[in-house]
C-alpha cells in the first residue's frame, strides 16, 4: 500500500483487498509461525480506519472480477455479502504482491514481493 498512500495525496485511491486484512509486519511472520507471536493480530502495522484519514477507500474481503481496460471500469464482489458493483477509474494500480504479468492494454502494474 506504499504506492497508494504517494497516490492519495492527488488522486482519490480505493483499494480492493480479497483478505480481511492489509497491512501487517512481514517481518514477524516467522515468529508468528514458530509460536514467539502467537497473536496475528500483533503483526498488524494499520487499520482501514488508519488508511482511511490518510485518503484511501480499503475495501476488505472484495474480489476484483473484470476489469475493463477502454470503459475504465472494474467489476467487484464483496465475499461476505455477494454485492457486486461496478466502479470506475481513471488510472489503475494492479498490486498483486506476485511476479507481474504485462498485459498490452496500458495499465500501470506493480507488485511487491517480500
Amino acid at each position: 500500500l506504499g504506492a497508494a498512500h504517494l497516490l492519495a495525496r492527488a488522486h482519490d485511491v480505493t483499494v480492493y483487498e480479497r483478505e480481511q486484512t492489509v497491512s501487517y509486519a512481514a517481518c514477524g511472520m516467522p515468529y508468528h509461525l514458530d509460536g514467539r507471536i502467537p497473536d496475528a493480530g500483533a503483526l498488524l502495522v494499520r487499520s482501514v480506519d488508519q488508511f482511511r484519514k490518510s485518503g484511501i477507500d480499503v475495501r476488505l474481503g472484495w474480489k476484483v472480477l473484470s476489469i475493463d481496460p477502454d470503459a475504465g471500469t472494474l467489476k467487484a464482489r464483496d465475499s461476505a455479502t455477494g454485492e457486486t458493483v461496478v466502479d470506475s477509474f481513471d488510472r489503475l494500480l494492479l498490486a498483486t504482491g506476485r511476479r507481474p504479468r504485462v498485459r498490452a492494454f496500458g495499465l500501470i502494474c506493480s507488485t511487491t514481493s517480500r
